[in-house]
């Protein structure tokens, strides 16, 4: 058996980091967001968190991704029904579902792509 060398396995650990994990989640998406190629930041937590929107019937056990939390003028935005979405949406970085995170997503076409904040 050949075992590998310390610069192999790095090489295998960061090629593994730089691949997008594609994550099933429920989206409070902002009826403004309408421009292609635009960021926002979001807020993603895991499946049962008590903490964001109510994802609504049949969907709690779905991580929900809030892009819609903030709105000028109000601290806390509601987000209705008609707004969620269910989406297959592509994370590049480290995807913990046990507390919130928050992400910077840009809007494509038919899909939202989302990478790691460096925000507290």
């Amino acid at each position: 058996m050949v075992k590998p060398s310390g610069i192999a396995v790095a090489l295998m650990l960061l090629v593994g980091c730089d691949a997008p994990r594609k994550e099933r989640v429920v989206v409070a998406f902002p009826t403004d967001w309408s421009a292609e190629g635009e960021y926002r930041n979001c807020y993603l937590n895991g499946p049962g968190h008590l903490y964001g929107f109510d994802p609504g019937p049949g969907r709690a056990d779905l991580p929900k991704l809030d892009c819609d939390r903030f709105v000028k003028g109000e601290i806390i935005h509601y987000t209705p029904q008609s707004q969620m979405f269910l989406m297959d949406v592509a994370f590049k970085g480290h995807l913990a579902l046990t507390q919130e995170t928050i992400w910077i997503c840009r809007r494509s076409k038919d899909s939202l792509e989302c990478g790691e904040s460096n925000l507290p």
